[in-house]
């Protein structure tokens, strides 16, 4: 199993900066050696009768390590549970293709490879999807993981008072700003779709999933993460814009009496038109282009 996943991780890295958009997969896209041989090998051995549970921990390990490289590229691309499941299918019909077949080259030319491209140009608008379908190569989207320190200073958190529970919306891989903070004693979790390694205080979920149940946090924080997709989406996007503005007000909602919602960039198009008897807005310049959001929740 662990030769397997090997191969299989070796074969995505292969491809790990071709777009799978390009209008001619085949002329970007290849096939590791050594993952044909292994497939291969374990197609005609009895090595090859994996049982459902283990076709399922091989298919969930490739699929969470596609997912990776697709937020690597572009930290912007919203994938549901739904669309995982769909994918999980996609690999799932590769594995009974290529067990019913001689040819595995074959099989993920024309089956796998056009699948999948078509799988992940939906979450592309139509005009952006036009424009790279030539570009056989894909540029990453800049998505740093900044350290505890800058991003208290870029937050503005003063850490002693901080009303609790706290929630980092968008931590990270590793949660480090979470991290930190528990080391100050402070009653905090983080979300994310990326986390690395899951804790109990480190959530694997993105924030479409995640229930923010109303008067639950003392403080939401969320740095150059759920701010900076609402942008996006405001640009690319608008029927994403429209559920970005319903998660920011659920979030609202979910945040106490004297709580804050903090976050960088800040939101002006949806910031001045809060209701001011319910939130004081504060920002905070950064740069002359970019300023910190603090929202309080008033106590009424």
């Amino acid at each position: 199993m662990k030769k397997t996943k090997e191969i299989l991780s070796k074969q995505l890295n292969t491809n790990r900066d071709k777009n799978l958009l390009f209008y001619k997969l085949e002329e970007v896209l290849s096939i590791d050696p050594d993952f044909i041989r292994g497939i291969t090998e374990i197609k005609n051995s009895k090595t090859g009768n994996y049982s459902r549970e283990d076709i399922d921990a091989l298919v969930e390990h490739t699929v969470d390590e596609l997912l990776r490289k697709i937020y690597n590229i572009n930290q912007f691309v919203q994938i549901t549970e739904g669309d995982i499941k769909e994918v999980k299918g996609v690999y799932l019909e590769t594995w009974e293709i290529i067990k019913n077949t001689d040819n595995v080259e074959d099989t993920i030319y024309k089956y796998h490879y056009p699948r999948l491209s078509l799988w992940l140009s939906k979450f592309y608008p139509p005009e952006i999807n036009e424009i790279i379908k030539n570009q056989k190569t894909i540029n990453k989207v800049t998505c740093e993981q900044y350290s505890p320190e800058f991003q208290i200073s870029i937050l503005r958190l003063d850490i002693k008072n901080l009303l609790g529970p706290i929630i980092d919306v968008g931590c990270g891989e590793h949660g480090n700003l979470v991290r930190k903070l528990r080391e100050y004693g402070c009653d905090i979790i983080g979300i994310d779709r990326s986390i690395h390694d899951p804790e109990d205080y480190l959530l694997k979920t993105d924030w479409f999933s995640y229930d923010f149940t109303e008067e639950t946090w003392g403080t939401v924080i969320s740095n150059a993460a759920f701010s900076n997709h609402v942008i996006y989406s405001s640009n690319y996007d608008l029927n994403v814009y429209e559920l970005y503005l319903e998660k920011y007000h659920e979030i609202l909602k979910s945040i106490k009496p004297g709580g804050d919602f903090i976050y960088a960039p800040g939101l002006p198009l949806i910031e001045e038109h809060l209701d001011k008897n319910k939130y004081e807005v504060t920002k905070y310049a950064v740069t002359d282009e970019y300023y910190l959001s603090k929202i309080k929740k008033k106590v009424v």
